[in-house]
């Protein structure tokens, strides 16, 4: 599944490798791409449990904003 995610205060590239670098450690995690232009964060993972697991990865990290939508 993959859900993208709307993300506050997304602007520059260090922020982006920082998202990156930070949900590539999570092992459900297949996939990340972060948009600096829509302000989105793209992740693609397994369960429905793990969705839960990364935007509370991002709330912890002072990632701000974890709505999204998703698609399979």
């Amino acid at each position: 599944m993959t859900t993208t995610l709307s993300v506050q205060n997304l602007k520059c590239g260090g922020c982006a490798h920082t998202i990156t670098q930070q949900l590539h450690a999570m092992e459900a995690l297949q996939n990340v791409i972060v948009d600096l232009q829509q302000g989105t964060v793209s992740v693609t993972y397994q369960n429905e449990s793990d969705l839960k697991n990364i935007t509370q990865k991002l709330k912890k990290d002072g990632v701000s904003g974890a709505r999204g939508s998703q698609y399979a």
